[in-house]
Formats: structure tokens, sequence, C-alpha cells
């Protein structure tokens, strides 16, 4: 885990603070203006720096091919994702950080630019710094300060597989999801961040979860729960999967089929234990991209799951609709 955190903490690019806020800051008029813009996705570059310095010593090895191969795999799958499902935009280019840069400088108002960010704890412990990060996408006009983002939603799925890997439908997701939040600010001309958003959609639609097959990836099983305990705790139709089986289904769009996706949020210290992620919970329902249920620990009262991983309660509060 450290040496991933490591790596991914390398691509960081803008200030970060203690505690992470959800906080965004554009009103909803100003959304409104930028979906006449052009949209500029942009592209991850290798860092030279980085590689040199990953490629000193045999046992960053590792390190440089998950560095690399993050960065491939994202230019890829992020221009799949946003040439099938974004919509808010009708004009899309790429460019590449040094280009986005450049842009921002001359204060060009053309454009808006969705760009790859992390948000993590800067505190200085003793020892060391924390290397704990949330990865996010940013939804930026270029000639503002990219450290106030206009719009800002969290990469689902970050740590929460054994191999640490995104797929396509977490690329899926959060391109349906941050549009169709913006949309929400529109039309109701009210901030709601996404995992507020979230709650406020899922409340009337979570008793339909019952009429679909749910897909939990078996990764997100606490190892105090196995396929039995969370069939038996769950009242409605329920598979637990591998990660292929629920990435499959929601890029299909499959009729009848929901999915939970794990989406972190957080950095909470714990007593003793340094710091770890926190995590909220959202189950989509395949075809439409509907959001049915969530699960947001909020202020962390005593005894909520904060984690990536499911205990049996969960399932039991999806039974009760209980956000």
């Amino acid at each position: 885990m450290k040496t991933i955190l490591f790596f991914l903490s390398l691509f960081s690019t803008l200030l970060v603070q203690a505690q992470i806020s959800p906080r965004f800051y554009a009103q909803p008029i100003e959304l409104q203006e930028m979906s006449s813009r052009t949209l500029i996705v942009e592209v991850l570059m290798e860092n030279p720096d980085i590689i040199k310095k990953l490629s000193k010593r045999e046992k960053n090895a590792d390190d440089l091919e998950r560095y690399q191969s993050f960065i491939k795999t994202y230019n890829t799958q992020m221009k799949d994702a946003v040439t099938k499902y974004w919509t808010f935009n009708k004009k899309i280019e790429y460019k590449t950080e040094e280009e986005v840069k450049q842009l921002n400088k001359s204060k060009d108002a053309s454009y808006i630019v969705l760009r790859y960010f992390e948000l993590g704890d800067t505190e200085i412990d003793p020892i060391e710094r924390s290397l704990l990060k949330v990865p996010a996408l940013m939804l930026m006009r270029i000639e503002e300060n990219f450290k106030n983002p206009d719009y800002k939603i969290y990469f689902p799925s970050s740590f929460s597989r054994d191999n640490k890997e995104y797929l396509p439908c977490d690329y899926m997701f959060a391109i349906i999801g941050m549009q169709a939040n913006i949309k929400w600010i529109i039309d109701n001309n009210k901030i709601e961040y996404f995992n507020r958003y979230a709650e406020v959609i899922a409340e009337p639609n979570c008793p339909k979860l019952k009429n679909y097959t749910l897909l939990v990836e078996r990764d997100y099983l606490n190892k105090s729960v196995d396929d039995d305990e969370a069939q038996t705790a769950f009242d409605g139709k329920l598979q637990i999967v591998t990660s292929s089986v629920v990435n499959k289904s929601f890029i299909n769009r499959d009729k009848d089929k929901a999915v939970l996706f794990d989406i972190p949020y957080g950095i909470i210290k714990t007593n003793g234990l340094g710091s770890m992620l926190s995590y909220f919970k959202v189950i989509v329902e395949c075809e439409t991209g509907e959001i049915l249920w969530v699960h947001n620990p909020g202020s962390i009262p005593f005894g909520e799951n904060i984690k990536s991983d499911l205990i049996k309660d969960e399932f039991k509060r999806m039974n009760k609709c209980k956000m």
C-alpha cells in the first residue's frame, strides 16, 4: 500500500490541506456558463525528474513501472470515457499540462479543463509526511486559480481492489456522475457536493433496489464476511463477483443489474495507528446510471464503518434504505 500511495503522490499538482474538504467554488450560474466553452481534457505526461529519481535504484523499478503504466492507462481510459459519455460541452480537445498552463497564464476564457489531481495531508509528522492521497477530477475555467476548483469529484475505487487498479467502469461512473451532479446544481440553483447530492438522489430511489440484482466485488467484502453471510444479511438478489463482472455489467448497461462503488473522500487520523482513507459507498443502476443507495458516514458517528470494505451491517442498511 505504501508503495502504491508513494507513486500516486508523484502526480500531485496542487497544494493540499490537512482537512480534506468537498468544497468547490463555482456558483450554479457559472457552471451553466461553462457548458458553452470548449472542454480541454488534460493529458498526463511523464515527469523527467520523477523518471530520473525512480530509475536511480533497482528497488524503485516497480514504482517506475506503475508510474508509467498509470499515465498510459489513465490517458487511454479517460479519452475513451469522455468520447462516449461527455455531453456537457459540444467541443472537446486534448492538451498536455504544459499547454494548459500556458492557456491559464494567458487568461484565455474560451476553455474549461478536466484534469486529474490529488487531495492529501500536508501536516508534517515528526518522523515523516503522510503519503495518503484522495485521487480526484476537477473541472475548471482555465483562466482561474487551479487551487480553487470550479467543480470536483473523487475518483471511485481508489485503493479498494486488491490490485489497486482502476477499470473502465470507474472512469465511466466519474464522468457520468460529475455531469449529473452539475446538471442538478444548475437545475436547482443550489450547491450540493457529490456525496450529499448522491444521498438526495438515492433517498426516493432506494425502494427500487429490491427490483435489481446487486453485484458486489469480492475484494470489497470485509474479512469477517463471507459470501453466504452477505447473502443472508441482504434481503434482495445479491451476487458476489469479480471486478471484471462488475465492470462488464456497468459498461454494457445491463438491464435489471446494479453495482456498488467505493469512493474515498477523506483522511482520518486514528489514535496510535496513523492515518487512513475513509470511504462512502454508492449503489448505481447499470442501465441508466441512477443512484439507488448511499452509505455516507459523514461526521463518522461511533460504530460507523468508514473503511472501503463492506461489513454485514451495511448489507442490512441496504434492506432498510438507511443512508
